[in-house]
């Protein structure tokens, strides 16, 4: 019985089970947290595009975004779908598993090659969903940048992964730079490019011998379990987009130990174990060798650990590989930095593709929680952060018409949304002389089916002051709504600008807020 075979009859016996708790199998850093010694440790690591990581790129991910990319709290996001239950048996090349070969025995020099196209394979694979992901990520803007609302919301309900490109454009552009992010951290655990070997230990237990004339009669013996680490820190190279193919390994480089190497996939053993604790009979399958003769995954793996996110430090690695030196550290920080530099490949190659306006708005698009409005929306609603859905029938709303009559633009700087939902948001910036509405509805399933209640600042140009405008219509109590001129967070009653709201009564308040020199 082959491996894929095994594989397969593996996860036909657990299927039901498997759907709800899959374990990693060859899948390379975890995926899920608190089963089989996972600890999410690709959502971790993929947390280094995160706003709040220590060293966040720019552009970086705001949270919800990043939950969609990363996934959290029981959800694979982007970077997970290759380990999904659907997906994770018989893909080496989404793990970039299968790439063993050592220049002796038990390897024949003609393995050499077949390693080589395994690691290319995999390059390609990484490549292709790049390709993807740009391609998915222009359905996010229209022709003018303007962020498209129905294609760019990931609150409710969140983005379905795996969906074979039929989701919304933002939710497909994040799952394919998942799944190549997913191959570009599988590779620093899952090969030798930056481990090292066990030092107490051979690398080779039985020498070549040569004849007379110094030509090698018999190839030297390996110890496929513990093979040559390459030692290194740089980044791969030809896991970077566009794809450099002229970078790949050869199998040359492989012969000569110059090319990494990765193992090959018998990890089904942790599956086997897992469906036994079940209960789950396949006592016939415990007994076959995946990978007879073959480095294995379980050899080179440093998949399992504790990773703080923020800084990408390390604990407590539990794999035999991992534990020798520091290479799951090695590891991590490697996958961290390629995860750093794909992300930042693709942001130039969004641009090159959609030029430099429209290229900017889409990664915004992709990577801001709400990117529909220039506003920092925020709040304690459950539907703060959702897309407004326009006005409709409810209990208790407010629509509040703001007049600038500053001299100077108002610009939206945050919109907090505490109770309701939004029928539409303040204006990202409002001309003087101009006037603008924005609305809020009750939302009976929310806080009790409480009214309204928020605040929205507004910058007054460049001046340093600005307006807080706080709003509460409740379906029960009087209505309650008010405006400060502000400077630096603190009311300022001799700022040369003041501010009035009026009407504010009624259950479908049309309050008014003025702003004047």
């Amino acid at each position: 019985m082959s491996p894929t075979t095994i594989r397969r009859s593996l996860l036909a016996a657990g299927a039901v089970a498997a759907t709800l708790a899959l374990p990693s199998a060859a899948s390379g850093f975890g995926t899920i947290d608190g089963k089989m010694g996972q600890h999410a440790e690709h959502e971790k690591i993929t947390r280094v595009l995160s706003c709040e990581a220590v060293g966040a790129p720019t552009p970086c991910f705001q949270p919800l975004s990043m939950d969609q990319l990363a996934g959290t709290g029981g959800t694979l996001g982007g970077v997970g779908i290759p380990d999904s239950p659907l997906e994770i048996i018989g893909h080496p090349e989404a793990h970039c598993d299968d790439a063993d070969y050592l220049p002796g025995k038990p390897y024949e020099t003609s393995n050499a090659a077949r390693a080589a196209q395994a690691i290319a394979d995999c390059v390609t694979n990484f490549g292709r969903n790049l390709d993807r992901a740009v391609e998915a990520a222009g359905g996010t803007v229209d022709a003018s940048g303007r962020a498209i609302l129905g294609q760019t919301d990931v609150n409710i309900p969140t983005c379905t992964m795996g969906s074979g490109n039929i989701g919304r454009a933002k939710c497909n552009a994040l799952e394919f730079l998942g799944r190549a992010l997913h191959a570009a951290e599988d590779f620093w655990s899952h090969t030798n490019w930056a481990d090292t070997a066990n030092p107490s230990r051979p690398q080779i237990t039985k020498p070549a011998e040569t004849g007379p004339d110094g030509r090698i009669i018999t190839a030297a013996t390996y110890d496929i379990t513990n093979p040559l680490g390459l030692g290194r820190a740089n980044l791969v190279p030809f896991l970077r987009y566009p794809v450099p193919t002229n970078l790949l390994p050869t199998a040359e480089q492989m012969q000569a130990q110059e090319a990494p190497i990765s193992g090959c996939d018998d990890s089904a053993q942790d599956l086997v174990n897992w469906l036994s604790a079940l209960a789950i009979p396949i006592t016939a399958l415990l007994d076959k060798r995946l990978c007879p003769d073959r480095v294995g995954h379980s050899t080179l793996n440093k998949d399992k650990g504790l990773i703080d996110w923020r800084t990408g430090q390390t604990s407590s690695p539990s794999t035999p590989r991992g534990t020798i030196g520091d290479n799951f550290q090695r590891a991590v920080t490697g996958a961290r930095a390629q995860a750093k530099a794909v992300w930042e490949d693709f942001v130039a190659a969004v641009i090159t593709r959609y030029g430099p306006d429209r290229g900017n708005a889409i990664i915004r698009a992709l990577t801001n929680d709400t990117p529909w409005t220039a506003c920092r929306v925020s709040g304690r609603g459950v539907w703060a952060q959702s897309a407004p859905g326009g006005e409709k029938s409810s209990t208790s709303s407010i629509t509040t018409t703001i007049v600038n009559r500053t001299g100077q633009p108002l610009n939206c700087d945050s919109a907090v949304l505490d109770t309701g939902q939004w029928a539409s948001l303040p204006p990202d910036s409002l001309a003087a002389g101009g006037s603008a509405r924005f609305r809020v509805e009750s939302k009976l399933v929310d806080q009790g089916g409480g009214g309204p209640s928020g605040s929205v600042w507004l910058a007054i140009g460049d001046t340093g002051y600005g307006v807080r405008y706080s709003y509460d219509n409740p379906i029960v109590g009087s209505n309650e709504m008010s405006c400060d001129v502000v400077r630096n967070g603190v009311i300022d009653r001799s700022a040369p600008y003041r501010c009035t709201v009026r009407n504010i009564r009624g259950q479908q308040a049309t309050p008014t807020l003025e702003v004047t020199a």
